[in-house]
């Protein structure tokens, strides 16, 4: 295991690069127990729901809605509910909104749902409207793949260890847990890129707001590409701390889209995932517009057995490899340009990701030169591009003996190109080209870079 030393209090990053083998993910049961509670949560249902555009009315996605013909009393009933449990009337209406399909227009509400939140603070800075609930973000699918049953196989045996060393998701007590838990899932799916993810620890400082209500937040990944980070909260609890903690992580693709563009990267989206391993959003960021893609919800009998819920899971895993791929495949393209704009000014050194060299600071004048990583990256990306289509065939085959074998060819064709990736030949290493960040951090605490 890269740190076996976790504890709650602290705000960490786990970051799996590109490079190297793969670390253990399941510490020792003696570090196990040294996990300790890293913030006070209220554990309520959570806010799965989306605003419809045709009508303004938020419905519920993972429980039945009130429909027209629900009686009145049942809508006072509901509001009194929750009031007792809020305290406010209108942290009450916000909550019974969101799990009861009410209409923010007939109720004659503002639409700004969460005016004292980090997002309604985060969303102007991105020309975005928190009035809209989100329904300002764009809509968008990642590529949907099914991988082969080996595969499967290996992340349901995955799953015996996961709960084997922390129990089921409602037993563990902090952030760090959960992280380490639905890292296990993540094991398999590293090893399908023959092994270049590497498990490592850094620490995430805190901050807050600074003033003129902009946020402070950096992401340190050395000279590294981030493609996806994964947000990993203990309970993304009510309404007000699930916006704060989506508003957290915009200003992390912000920052780690940044990062790409500094490193003279053709721009391509970072995507992210917020999850409490129980409700996983997944968004991304093109430099101008956020997306999201349709969000999985365990149900609560898929939450509390084990079987079901390492069966859900495997639609998870699928979601979030499509995504490392779509990186992967961005990735290798976004080099290939800078390989090519390269040889056109005559440039031939030898530059990895960990001295990166922009091309406005390469001496002009050079003459052109044909470049061997060009050539070679661009098939990579013609394999990993074949491979997303193989897959993508897969899983509209599914289930089937036809489908699974092209989920086996799919893999193999990625493997072919991870492989034209060397680390020891004279190209232009993609070096610890993607980067998974798995990011635990506090309500209230954002690391630090510029928005």
């Amino acid at each position: 295991m890269a740190d076996s030393s976790l504890t709650g209090s602290e705000s960490k990053r786990l970051q799996l690069n590109l490079t190297g083998a793969l670390s253990p993910v399941i510490p020792p049961p003696s570090d196990r127990a040294s996990l300790s509670s890293s913030a006070s949560t209220v554990v309520i249902p959570l806010p799965h729901s989306t605003l419809n555009p045709s009508n303004g009315a938020i419905s519920n996605l993972s429980a039945p809605p009130l429909t027209p013909s629900t009686p009145h009393e049942a809508f006072c009933q509901q509001f009194e509910k929750f009031y007792k449990t809020k305290g406010s009337q209108k942290a009450a209406l916000l909550d019974l909104m969101f799990h009861g399909g009410v209409s923010l227009e007939d109720m004659g509400l503002p639409t700004s749902p969460f005016p004292n939140t980090v997002y309604s603070k985060i969303a102007p800075l991105f020309n975005m409207n928190p009035e809209y609930c989100g329904q300002d973000w764009k809509s968008v699918t990642v590529p949907r793949v099914s991988l082969p049953s080996s595969v499967r196989i290996s992340l349901l045996e995955n799953s015996i260890g996961a709960f084997a060393a922390y129990g089921p998701p409602q037993e563990q007590e902090n952030e760090t847990a959960r992280s380490w838990f639905i890292s296990t899932w993540l094991d398999s799916i590293i090893s399908l890129f023959c092994g270049r993810l590497n498990l490592s620890v850094t620490s995430m400082p805190p901050t807050n707001d600074n003033p003129g209500n902009k946020m402070k937040h950096e992401i340190s990944v050395s000279q590294r590409t981030p493609v996806l980070i994964i947000n990993v909260k203990f309970e993304l609890s009510q309404a007000h701390a699930y916006w704060n903690f989506l508003a957290q992580a915009m200003c992390e693709l912000h920052s780690a889209f940044n990062l790409n563009r500094h490193h003279d990267l053709q721009e391509f989206p970072v995507s992210a995932i917020l999850t409490d391993s129980k409700h996983w959003e997944f968004i991304s960021y093109n430099g101008t517009n956020f997306f999201k893609d349709e969000s999985i919800v365990f149900t609560p009998t898929q939450f509390s057995n084990g079987i079901e819920y390492s069966t859900k899971m495997l639609e998870v895993c699928n979601r979030i490899f499509g995504q490392l791929l779509s990186g992967y495949i961005n990735t290798v393209k976004a080099y290939v340009e800078k390989s090519r704009r390269r040889s056109e000014i005559g440039d031939n050194s030898k530059v990895g990701s960990d001295q990166p060299l922009p091309i406005s600071e390469v001496t002009s004048g050079a003459h052109r030169i044909t470049r061997d990583s060009t050539s070679v990256w661009g098939m990579a990306v013609d394999d990993a591009v074949l491979c997303q289509i193989r897959f993508e065939e897969a899983y509209r085959l599914y289930p089937s003996r036809e489908g699974d074998e092209m989920a086996a060819a799919a893999l193999e064709q990625l493997e072919r190109s991870v492989k034209k990736i060397g680390r020891d030949d004279d190209l232009d290493l993609l070096g610890e080209g993607l980067n998974v960040l798995i990011a635990q951090l506090k309500l209230g605490q954002l690391s630090r870079a510029n928005v």
